[in-house]
């Protein structure tokens, strides 16, 4: 029973009556009740107020619809009103996860508006964890299929959902360990709702990982690939139970709100793509379930999501606001559910302080006291409610281990004795367990308590403080193991639990070497585990291209650290990758690579890439590192190109060059981390070129040999379409007799660009490029300006592809680009309006090189970021009278 239930019954017993009294005969005690805190800190437990029926809330799917109960959740956090229990489905799983990890509605709203959900229905890594060969080559293909023991093996989804794993995973693993892998010892008790796939039933899920029973009760058929959770194989709840008003229920909630966000189906117009097919498919089949458990419901809340579709996460904004809308009209019916109904008492006794004497003061002066005793003294008629709550505020001065107070009768008032029992003298602090913030740092920020009383109060921030310092670093493990005053000294004690790492076992791993592994991870055992650089390990390991999917598992070790399984699913090692591309200058170009990686688990890949359609490029190569746990690698490649190249004078076609390269090199190359590489080359190869025009044309044979230096430095976040991020290549090669040369040249050339954002759909693009070259170059390594595309030179707008030719370049450009309009899930992905400016020129002799005589070009273009690459059309001019149309759909390559 709580201090103010007592309180009250004694007041009753010696009135006598439920009238108001402003003296009392006998005397009373007011205690207040204590908790302790990190195992040595008292501190004080308010009185306990009328107790209020326990809400729970069953949150349905929807895909973005579900996005509506977060809108509730503001609401109810808004009014006060606590929510006890919650169980979702699917996407109403993830949100309702996420609150009862402790996020709350705001957050959850910022994650659901800032996330990239394009992004995160794919495979494809985050482009920042990529080493630059994958970033140069990952974005051309449009298909890929891995060939396994003799047969071409389909996956059982369109992605194994490890972006979503990771993000759930970085949000809710500390939840998850602090839980001790029980939902109902979560900050919210939580169940998630999924359906067993062989036999078809619901799952309710109440333990293990959060992140992992969330990505089951969100894995949509076709869409994600099934989870395998404790024994079973897993895919979205709301096949079975897309509203569980009944697993709410058996948690124990008095009553149940229910939120169906989809409760209004789609409208044949909005259901343009496969993922919202397949969601209003299972809107379909579960209906008339959803239809039962909303019978059981207290209260159903139907937020308004009619004019958006399952995939109109661009809206997120408005559907939360729809959430807010419904659930604001229905708080009359929720404040009437909740409302309790108890006996009258009669009235609240009222007492007449007359005089307060404090005692047990000895350090603190009575002024703070009386200070924080002012609301009863100020009033002098003051409640039983009142004088617990200055009781409270006096102890949460922090200087004081019991506060008591004794009303007397005075005359016709009361006499209030306050009684304090102060907390002892600080004489030294002792700190241990400590690694992430140094042990003298702590000390400075606790100088002010050494030699004066423990102040549990001001004390319990200060560690609050170092714990969250060392959580928004990453350590979300970190919390106060024991603070407290060693008994019978003046020594205050603090132990910190950082989370340290005692193990980290590898399951499913058959092929990987482990020190392979290694090199792609920071964390390590005998330190804290920091969740930033987890999430990071996971995400370079995911880069590599040889996992289908990795999740970790957390543990309590033996020695009261963090025992880590990181589980691995492998690829097939071979696979077979296909693109295409259209151009007005080639038509049709396609591309077939056939990669296998990771041979021997040691990283090698043997390659075999083939481009063909008006030009033909056949590579035959292998790259590897050359110390498994290094960032050194060396690469082997043998190939065969063909090139056709125009020629032009004065805007017109004039002849035209077959040009065919074989060759070989070898290259030695360190790549720096995730923002570049460099190599050492060399080259050897053979050209053979011939006129295709007039008789018997003559046909040539130049020889190649070079040494070549290269590196190249890019931080874009895109490939195509950036809007942050730099990109700098620089090469130096040298071509001599003694290294296999028909001729002697040399080689210089920069490229820089630089991607300016103005917001989150304004960029302004910078680029440069120079050139300078010396001795006699061969044609194709001549170089080339004009046209939209880098394929065979550098563009120049308002031109054709590579219409001037030189030994030496010089070229700018500024450009606009805007991001007109962006779409989720979409087979367009967003469309552009692009404006340039740009001048280059290329000259015979260094010393014609005059930034006076550029050529000038300027275009506008409508470009669009599609399922199947760039898709651009740009008119441009030129100089003399030059109007061009661009026109490309797919990656260059």
């Amino acid at each position: 029973m709580s201090a103010r239930i007592v309180a009250l019954v004694f007041a009753l017993l010696i009135l006598g009556s439920a009238g108001q009294s402003h003296s009392r005969s006998q005397p009373l005690t007011l205690k207040l009740t204590y908790t302790m805190v990190h195992g040595g800190l008292k501190t004080v437990v308010p009185p306990a107020s009328e107790e209020m029926p326990k809400l729970g809330l069953a949150l349905s799917g929807g895909g973005a619809k579900a996005a509506a109960s977060i809108g509730i959740l503001k609401v109810l956090d808004k009014e006060g009103i606590p929510v006890s229990f919650i169980a979702g489905t699917s996407m109403g799983a993830g949100v309702g996860g996420l609150y009862a990890a402790g996020f709350t509605p705001e957050q959850i709203e910022q994650l659901f508006i800032t996330n990239d959900w394009n992004s995160l229905f794919t495979d494809t890594p985050a482009r920042a964890f990529l080493t630059q060969e994958q970033k140069e080559s990952g974005d051309r293909y449009l298909l890929e299929f891995t060939f396994d023991r003799g047969r071409f093996t389909p996956p059982s989804g369109l992605t194994a959902g490890q972006k979503l794993t990771n993000l759930l995973a970085a949000k809710t693993l500390a939840a998850s360990f602090e839980a001790d892998l029980d939902f109902n010892k979560l900050k919210v008790p939580f169940r998630a709702i999924a359906t067993d796939i062989e036999t078809g039933k619901a799952v309710v899920l109440d333990h293990g990982l959060l992140h992992e029973a969330i990505r089951a009760s969100t894995a949509i058929p076709i869409v994600f690939q099934p989870v395998e959770f404790q024994g079973r194989l897993l895919v979205d709840g709301g096949l079975v139970n897309n509203l569980p008003v009944d697993v709410t229920k058996s948690m124990g909630a008095d009553i149940v709100v229910a939120v169906d966000s989809s409760a209004r189906l789609e409208r044949k117009d909005q259901l343009t793509s496969l993922v919202e097919i397949m969601g209003q498919s299972i809107s379909l089949q579960v209906r008339r379930k959803s239809e039962e458990e909303a019978a059981r419901a207290d209260l159903v809340i139907e937020p308004d999501t009619s004019a958006y579709s399952f995939t109109d996460f661009p809206s997120i904004r408005e559907i939360i606001r729809k959430g807010e809308e419904a659930a604001q009209a229905a708080l009359p019916r929720i404040h009437a559910l909740l409302s309790k109904k108890t006996a009258a008492t009669g009235g609240e006794e009222h007492i007449l302080i007359t005089s307060l004497i404090i005692r047990g003061s000895r350090d603190i002066s009575e002024a703070s006291i009386r200070y924080a005793m002012m609301p009863v003294i100020s009033r002098r008629e003051a409640s039983v409610d009142g004088i617990f709550a200055a009781m409270v505020a006096v102890s949460r001065l922090g200087y004081f281990s019991d506060v008591t107070v004794e009303l007397e009768s005075e005359g016709e008032g009361t006499r209030a004795i306050l009684t304090v029992e102060e907390n002892p003298v600080v004489q030294s602090i002792r700190l241990s367990g400590n690694t992430i913030v140094s042990t003298e740092e702590i000390l400075k920020t606790l100088s002010w308590q050494q030699g004066r009383p423990l102040n549990t109060t001001r004390l319990l921030s200060a560690l609050d403080s170092i714990v969250n310092r060392c959580r928004s670093q990453g350590y979300l493990l970190t919390r106060v193991d024991r603070a407290g005053l060693i008994p019978g000294s003046g020594t205050l004690e603090i132990v910190l639990y950082e989370g340290r790492v005692d193990s980290i076992t590898l399951v499913g791993q058959r092929d990987t070497q482990p020190s392979l592994i290694q090199r792609e991870t920071v964390t390590r055992t005998g330190k804290p585990l920091n969740f930033i650089s987890a999430a990071n390990d996971i995400q370079h390991l995911y880069a590599l291209d040889y996992f289908e999917s990795l999740t970790v598992d957390m543990a309590k070790s033996e020695q009261g650290g963090v025992d880590l399984t990181l589980k691995i699913k492998e690829k097939p090692t071979t696979k077979v990758r296909l693109g295409i591309r259209y151009d007005l200058d080639d038509y049709f170009t396609g591309l077939t690579d056939i990669v296998v990686d990771n041979v021997l688990g040691r990283g090698i890949q043997v390659y075999l890439n083939t481009r063909y359609g008006n030009y033909t490029d056949l590579t035959l190569g292998y790259h590897s590192p050359v110390i498994l746990d290094t960032y050194f690698v060396h690469t082997v490649q043998a190939f065969y190109r063909e090139r056709h190249y125009f020629i032009y004078d004065n805007k017109q076609k004039v002849n035209d060059l077959d040009i065919v390269r074989t060759g070989a090199e070898i290259a030695f190359g360190y790549q720096w981390f995730r923002f570049g590489d460099t190599y050492l080359r060399y080259r050897y190869a053979t050209d053979t070129t011939e006129q295709t025009l007039g008789i018997n044309p003559p046909k040539n044979v130049t020889h190649i040999g070079s040494l070549a230096f290269l590196t190249t430095v890019d931080t874009r976040d895109r490939s195509v379409f950036s809007h942050s991020g730099i990109l700098f290549k620089g090469s130096y090669e040298t071509a001599q007799p003694g290294y296999g040369s028909s001729n002697a040249f040399t080689k210089t050339s920069a490229y820089a660009q630089g991607n300016l954002p103005l917001g989150e759909r304004h960029t302004i693009i910078l680029e440069g490029s120079g050139g300078i070259g010396s001795g006699v170059l061969p044609y194709q390594e001549e170089f080339g300006i004009g046209g939209a595309d880098y394929l065979l030179g550098i563009p120049l707008l308002g031109y054709q592809r590579r219409e001037f030719v030189g030994e030496d370049e010089l070229g700018l450009s500024l450009a606009y680009q805007w991001k007109i309009k962006e779409y989720q899930l979409k087979a367009v992905k967003a469309v552009y309006l692009y404006v340039a400016g740009q001048e280059a020129n290329v000259w015979d002799s260094r010393s014609s090189m005059s930034l006076d005589n550029l050529r000038n070009g300027v275009g506008i273009g409508l470009h669009a970021d599609t399922i199947i690459g760039p898709v651009k059309f740009d008119y441009a001019f030129g100089e003399q009278h030059r109007y061009t149309v661009y026109f490309s759909a797919g990656f260059d390559y």
